[in-house]
C-alpha cells in the first residue's frame, strides 16, 4: 500500500465509513456532479467575447479600401469590379510599385443599361483619361478596357461612369465631376486607389 493510500485508510477510518461503503461512495460522485452542474468552464466566456472581440478589431483596424473623399468629406463605395494590370515597366525600374513609364490595363465589367465611360485621375485634380471613344479605349461584351501610359507620379482614381442618358462632361476635378454625375441621377463605380511612385 502506498503512502497515499494509507492516509486515506487512516482517514476513513476516523470517519467510521469503509472503503467499500456504497452510500458514501453514491454521496460523494452526487457531491461531485452538483459542483459541477453549478459551475461553467472558465472558457466559455471567452467562446462568446472573442467573435465580438475580432468584429470589432477588423471594423477599427481595416484601411477604408475603395472610398475616396467626394464632395463634403463623404466617401464613394467600390459598387463593382475595375481590375488594373501593369503590361509594361518602365526601363531600368523593378519592384511592384508602379513609377512613370509604366504602361497599365484598366478592364471595368459595365452596367447592363445606361451610357458608362471609364475616367482617371491623378491627385484628384486632373483627368488624364476619359474613355468616351478615345483609341486607346476598347468596349465590348459588356466590358471597357483602356490602356494608359502612366507619365507623372501621384495617387490614381479609376471611375466608372453611368447615366441612365447623357453624361455631364468631366471637368478634371474628381469632386466637382462625381457631383454632377450624381445630380444627373448616374452611379460612380471606383477602384482601390493606385499609387505611381
Amino acid at each position: 500500500m502506498s503512502d497515499d493510500e494509507r492516509a486515506i485508510a487512516r482517514l476513513l477510518a476516523g470517519t467510521g465509513l469503509r472503503e467499500d461503503d456504497q452510500e458514501w461512495t453514491q454521496a460523494v460522485f452526487e457531491a461531485i456532479d452538483r459542483r459541477a452542474s453549478r459551475s461553467t468552464p472558465r472558457w466559455r466566456p471567452l467562446s462568446i467575447l472573442v467573435p465580438i472581440a475580432a468584429a470589432a478589431a477588423a471594423v477599427l483596424l481595416l484601411p477604408r479600401a475603395g472610398t475616396i473623399p467626394a464632395g463634403e468629406g463623404l466617401p464613394l463605395p467600390v459598387l463593382g469590379r475595375i481590375e488594373v494590370e501593369r503590361l509594361a515597366a518602365a526601363p531600368g525600374l523593378r519592384g511592384d510599385d508602379l513609377h512613370p513609364g509604366d504602361t497599365i490595363r484598366v478592364r471595368a465589367r459595365l452596367p447592363a443599361e445606361g451610357r458608362s465611360e471609364l475616367w482617371i485621375y491623378r491627385e484628384a485634380r486632373a483627368l488624364v483619361l476619359r474613355c468616351a471613344g478615345a483609341p486607346q479605349c476598347e468596349r465590348r461584351a459588356g466590358m471597357l478596357a483602356a490602356e494608359i501610359r502612366l507619365d507623372a507620379p501621384g495617387t490614381h482614381q479609376i471611375l466608372v461612369v453611368t447615366g441612365p442618358g447623357g453624361l455631364p462632361g468631366p471637368t478634371g476635378k474628381l469632386d466637382d465631376d462625381v457631383a454632377a454625375v450624381i445630380a444627373a441621377a448616374g452611379e460612380v463605380r471606383l477602384s482601390e486607389s493606385i499609387e505611381v511612385r
